[in-house]
């Protein structure tokens, strides 16, 4: 019965039901009127209570979960055209990035980032070390990292086929920009911006961390014959 009161009584005003409550004809109606009328007040602050508990619940799984991953071909879309607007020019791809990105919501720079992490992690392997020790004359782990940000702002095909033969990259010709840090904050500095807050940690993919390879030129010479060439 009561679950049938609340819901022909739910579209009115808390204000309405008590109004209504005080003038019903009758003395002896005043008082089960006021008595029904907070019944179902209670109710429906009950309800309310009940619909924002569930909502927070969804809210805190969302955040937990993370946000809807990016499609890689949104993903190099975005890539490609910061690389197409910064022209010749490598060191402007990362303000034309974090221009892009400025544009989407929150969860899409997250997502973003997410991917951009995925990337990068995978091209951490000791062939693209090795290559990355010919082509800057000598490598750390900080100049690899920011080697492999340079190297996605290459764009999709420039990355797939280095990742899947280092040796590729000679096909570039000889290149004089080749970290390139700012390219891998891009997404940080625009989700800031855009919420006020850092990255959240379900969107920071952890990169991998092995130490480079001994360096052998004359292995190097045999794996990348045409990056030593180049670069030798």
């Amino acid at each position: 019965m009561m679950s049938q009161l609340y819901a022909l009584v739910a579209p009115l005003s808390p204000r309405f039901i008590l109004g209504q409550a005080l003038v019903i004809e009758g003395r002896d109606l005043i008082v089960p009127g006021i008595v029904v009328a907070v019944i179902v007040l209670l109710l429906m602050a009950g309800a309310n209570r009940k619909k924002r508990a569930a909502q927070a619940e969804a809210e805190a799984r969302a955040a937990k979960e993370g946000p809807k991953p990016m499609g890689a071909d949104r993903f190099w879309s975005i890539i490609d055209g910061a690389k197409g607007a910064a022209g010749p020019d490598p060191l402007h791809r990362s303000d034309h990035l974090t221009r892009t990105l400025r544009d989407m919501d929150a969860k899409e720079i997250a997502a973003f980032n997410s991917r951009y992490g995925e990337r990068k992690a995978d091209a951490h392997f000791e062939d693209m070390q090795t290559a990355a020790h010919l082509m800057l004359g000598g490598c750390n782990e900080t100049d690899f990292s920011h080697f492999r940000d340079w190297l996605i702002s290459e764009g999709q095909a420039a990355y797939e086929a280095a990742v899947k033969e280092p040796d590729s990259l000679a096909e570039l010709g000889k290149i004089e920009v080749l970290r390139l840090e700012s390219f891998g904050y891009a997404a940080k500095r625009a989700y800031k911006s855009k919420a006020s807050a850092a990255m959240p940690g379900y969107a920071v993919v952890p990169d991998k961390t092995t130490r480079p390879p001994e360096w052998d030129a004359a292995a190097a010479r045999t794996r990348l014959p045409k990056l030593a060439g180049l670069y030798g």
